[in-house]
C-alpha cells in the first residue's frame, strides 16, 4: 500500500459543500495528495442519526463525488461514527451500521472508517456483561463491518484513546491501547492524532511507542489546522513540527484542517510538499536562500521555503473570480493570468495583494500554538511600549517626530521610536487588509473577513495604546508557550494583545456581530485635529454670530488644553472624523485646574464689555453667564463616579447604523483606558433632546443616574468599572 497523504473532513461545524470537495479533490490532483476521508462532525447521518440510510438524492450525491475523488486519483474514504449511542451487543445494531456501509459501497466506494473518538467511556450493563471492556466491543463491531464488505481494500478505526494525553493512564500502560491492538484485524490502519489532540510535534519515539501497542504502523489524523475549538482563531501557517523520520513508522497522514475551505490552500499545499517534496516543481532562486532546517525537519523540507512557495502557487487562485455557492473548479494557465492581472490593475487605483502581502497575512494567522514572526515581533514589542511607557518624559507630542521642548532621557528617545516602529508596521498590515478587500476570489474574502477586521480592530487599539505613553500600569507577559492544549487560552494572536491589553473576555471590546464593512479606527488627538473638532459646532454659528467659536472653545477647548491625551478621535477609512470623545480622570481635579487657567483666558476673550449688551444674542449671553457663574461639581455624584466623559458626533453619522458601531468601539476604548488608569467609576451629563447618543451609552453599560429635579437640568448616567 502506497502512503496515504491527504486531507480528513473530520472537523465539528458546517460541513463543505459537494462543489467545495470536487474543488478540493482537484487541488489534491494537482499536488499529490491522494487520500480523503469523509467524516463531517455535523453531518448527521455520519454521526447523530449514523442509523438512517441516505435518500435517493443524498445516495447521487455522494456517488458523485465518489466518482469524481476517483477520476482525480483521490482515495474516497467513507466514514461513520456509531459510538455517541450504539449498543456493541445487539446483533440488530450490528446489521443496521452493515447496512449502511453497503448502501454506500454500492456506490462505488471502497474504503471505509468507524470512529469512536468524542464519546462516553460508559459501557451499557448487556455490552459489559458481553463483552467486559470497551475495547473488546469496539473491536468486534469493527471487525465484522469489516469482514463483511467484500469489495473493500482499506478500512480505519479511530480508537477512544486516540492520543497520548487522552491514554489512559499512559500510552506504555493503557489497556485499552493493548487490547486493540491484540484484537482489533491486523489489516485495520488504526488513527492517532499524536500525543495531544493538537500536537505541536510528532516525533518518532512516539510513533515508536504506540506501535509497541497497536502491533501495526497507526494513521497521523493531524488536527495541526483544525480551527472548530475555537471561533476566533484561524491558521494559515504552513505544515510543520513533524519528524521526516515518522515517514516509516505511519501508514500515512490526514489533515484535518481549518472549517473554511478556501483558507486551507497552504496548509494542504505545504502539507504535500512535506510528503514528497520532489513531487512539486522546484522553487525559485529567491527561496533558496534559507536557513538550514533543524534537527527535527529534513533538509528536503523546510517550513518557511514550504510556505512561500505555497504562497506563490496560491496567488492565481486568489485572483480567480469565485463566490460563495457553486464554485467552478478551475485549472489556470500563467499567461492568462497574467492579462488578468493587467486588465485588474486598470479598474482599481491602489496596488493588488501581492506575495508579501499573503506572507504577512499568513505570518498574522500561523499555527495554534506558534505565531509567526510578525506576530511574535508584534507581541513583543507592544509588551515592550507598555511595560516602559513610564520611561518617557512628560511632554506634548503632536506629530510623529519626538518634541524637542523638552530634554528626553535615552530611555525616551527610544521607546518613541519604537513607539513609531509599531505604529509603520500597524499602518502596513492595514495596507495589506485593504488589498484584501479589492479581491476576485471573494469565497476566501468572505471566509477571513471577520478573522481580519477582528485583528485589525485589535490592532488599532493597540497602536492608539502604545500612542498614548501615560498608562503607567504594568501588563502581564505577552505570550505562554506551555499550554496543554491550544483551546485552553482563546483567541490566539488577537487574545494576546487582549491580555495585554488586560481586557481578557472583554469580547465586547471587539463584538464580531457587529462586524462592518466599514473600517474604523481609534486614535488620540493631535495639534492639526483642532480645527476638524470646531467643525462639529458649525451649525450652531448662526446662534454665536459675535463669537463663532464660543461654544467649541466652551465644550472642546478646555479638554484639548488642558489635557489633550485624554482625547480620543474615531476615524473611517478615509480617515475621516466620525466622532470625538473628551474624558477625564477626575472631574474635581480637571474643573479646579480649568477655573485656574483655561476659564481665566476664555473670560477675557469673552467679555460682555466687548459689545453692547442687545447685540448679543440670547445663546452668546447665557453662555458667558454660565463661564462666570459656573455651577458646583455635585459631590456625591463625583465622588463615586469622579471619571466624565463627553462624547461628539453629528446627526448625519448617527443616522449611518456602521458609523453607530465605530462610535460603540471609541467609547468602549475611552472606557477602557479610563479603567487601566484606576478610575472606578464615570459619569456624562446629556441633554433630554440626545436619545440617539443616549442609546449608544446604554449599549456599552451606562445607567440613568437617579437625581432630584434640583439638582441638574441635564440628563446624568454613570458606568461603574
Amino acid at each position: 500500500m502506497s502512503f496515504l497523504c491527504g486531507v480528513c473532513e473530520g472537523f465539528y461545524g458546517k460541513p463543505w459543500r459537494s462543489d467545495q470537495r470536487k474543488s478540493l479533490f482537484e487541488r489534491m490532483n494537482k499536488i499529490g495528495l491522494n487520500t480523503y476521508l469523509y467524516a463531517p462532525k455535523e453531518d448527521l447521518k455520519h454521526r447523530a442519526n449514523w442509523r438512517e440510510l441516505y435518500t435517493t438524492e443524498e445516495s447521487d450525491d455522494l456517488a458523485s463525488l465518489i466518482q469524481y475523488a476517483q477520476k482525480n486519483n483521490v482515495k474516497f474514504i467513507y466514514a461513520l461514527s456509531p459510538g455517541l449511542d450504539i449498543s456493541y451487543s445487539n446483533n440488530e445494531e450490528l446489521n443496521k451500521l452493515k447496512a449502511k456501509l453497503h448502501q454506500v459501497s454500492k456506490l462505488g466506494c471502497t474504503a471505509f472508517a468507524l470512529l469512536f473518538d468524542d464519546i462516553e467511556t460508559k459501557m451499557f450493563p448487556e455490552d459489559e456483561n458481553e463483552f467486559g471492556t470497551f475495547a473488546k466491543a469496539q473491536c468486534h463491531i469493527t471487525n465484522a463491518a469489516y469482514s463483511d464488505l467484500k469489495e473493500c481494500d482499506l478500512f480505519m478505526f479511530c480508537p477512544t484513546e486516540y492520543c497520548s494525553t487522552r491514554a489512559d493512564p499512559d500510552v506504555k500502560s493503557s489497556l485499552y491501547l493493548q487490547t486493540i491492538g491484540s484484537n482489533l484485524n491486523n489489516d485495520i490502519l488504526i488513527l492517532w492524532t499524536g500525543p495531544k489532540v493538537v500536537s505541536k510535534y510528532i516525533t518518532v519515539d512516539n510513533i515508536i511507542e504506540l506501535q509497541e501497542q497497536i502491533k501495526r504502523k497507526p494513521i497521523i489524523w493531524d488536527n495541526i489546522h483544525a480551527n472548530d475549538y475555537d471561533q476566533t482563531r484561524i491558521y494559515l501557517g504552513p505544515y510543520r513540527g513533524r519528524e521526516s523520520g515518522i515517514k516509516e513508522f505511519v501508514a500515512g497522514i490526514l489533515s484535518n484542517p481549518n472549517c473554511e475551505f478556501e483558507v486551507n490552500f497552504i496548509p494542504l499545499h505545504t502539507l504535500a510538499q512535506w510528503c514528497d517534496p520532489l513531487s512539486l516543481p522546484l522553487m525559485d532562486d529567491s527561496f533558496k536562500e534559507q536557513e538550514p532546517a533543524k534537527s527535527s525537519e529534513t533538509v528536503d523540507y523546510h517550513p518557511d521555503v514550504a510556505l512561500k512557495r505555497a504562497i506563490k502557487a496560491w496567488v492565481p487562485y486568489i485572483y480567480t473570480s469565485v463566490g460563495t455557492e457553486g464554485i467552478t473548479p478551475a485549472s489556470f494557465d500563467n499567461t492568462d493570468f497574467e492579462q488578468h492581472k493587467k486588465k485588474l490593475k486598470k479598474r482599481l487605483s491602489d496596488d493588488l495583494i501581492n506575495e508579501d502581502d499573503l506572507l504577512l497575512l499568513a505570518e498574522l494567522f500561523y499555527l495554534p500554538e506558534e505565531y509567526g514572526s510578525v506576530g511574535i515581533h508584534l507581541l513583543t514589542e507592544a509588551s515592550w511600549l507598555l511595560n516602559n511607557a513610564d520611561s518617557v518624559n512628560e511632554q506634548e507630542s503632536n506629530s510623529r517626530e519626538i518634541s524637542t521642548k523638552k530634554p528626553i532621557c535615552p530611555e525616551g528617545r527610544s521607546w518613541h521610536r519604537r513607539a513609531l516602529d509599531f505604529h509603520d508596521k500597524h499602518a502596513e498590515i492595514c495596507d495589506m487588509m485593504d488589498k484584501l478587500l479589492k479581491i476576485p476570489n471573494r469565497a476566501f474574502l468572505y471566509e477571513i473577513y471577520n478573522y481580519v477586521s477582528d485583528l485589525r480592530n485589535v490592532l488599532s487599539m493597540i497602536n492608539s495604546y502604545v500612542t498614548w505613553h501615560g498608562l503607567g500600569r504594568k501588563t502581564r507577559e505577552p505570550f505562554s508557550r506551555d499550554e496543554p492544549e491550544p483551546w485552553v487560552k482563546h483567541g490566539g494572536l488577537q487574545g494576546e494583545f487582549r491580555r495585554l491589553l488586560n481586557v481578557e473576555g472583554k469580547y465586547d471590546l471587539f463584538p464580531r456581530k457587529s462586524s462592518v464593512p466599514k473600517v474604523f479606527t481609534v486614535r488620540n488627538f493631535l495639534k492639526s485635529d483642532k480645527e476638524k473638532l470646531y467643525k462639529f459646532f458649525e451649525s450652531d454659528k448662526e446662534l454665536f454670530p459675535n463669537f463663532p467659536n464660543m461654544l467649541a472653545d466652551h465644550v472642546v477647548g478646555v479638554h484639548i488644553e488642558l489635557e489633550p491625551s485624554l482625547c480620543f478621535i474615531l476615524e473611517d477609512d478615509f480617515t475621516n472624523i466620525i466622532s470625538f470623545a473628551l474624558a477625564t480622570i477626575n472631574i474635581k481635579d480637571f474643573m479646579k485646574k480649568a477655573e485656574e487657567s483655561y476659564i481665566v483666558e476664555l473670560k477675557k476673550k469673552y467679555n460682555l464689555q466687548l459689545f453692547p449688551e442687545e447685540q448679543l444674542t440670547e445663546m452668546e449671553r447665557s453662555t458667558i453667564e454660565r463661564l462666570n457663574n459656573r455651577g458646583k461639581v455635585h459631590d456625591g455624584l463625583c465622588d463615586k463616579y469622579p471619571g466624565f466623559l463627553h462624547f461628539i458626533t453629528n446627526s448625519h453619522h448617527l443616522a449611518d447604523k456602521e458609523s453607530c458601531v465605530g462610535m460603540q468601539k471609541l467609547l468602549l476604548t475611552v472606557k477602557n483606558y479610563l479603567k487601566q488608569n484606576g478610575v472606578q467609576g464615570v459619569h456624562c451629563c446629556l441633554d433630554s433632546s440626545q436619545s440617539k447618543i443616549k442609546d449608544i451609552y446604554y449599549k456599552i453599560g451606562f445607567i440613568d443616574f437617579m437625581k432630584k429635579k434640583e439638582e441638574s437640568k441635564s440628563d446624568i448616567l454613570i458606568l461603574k468599572l
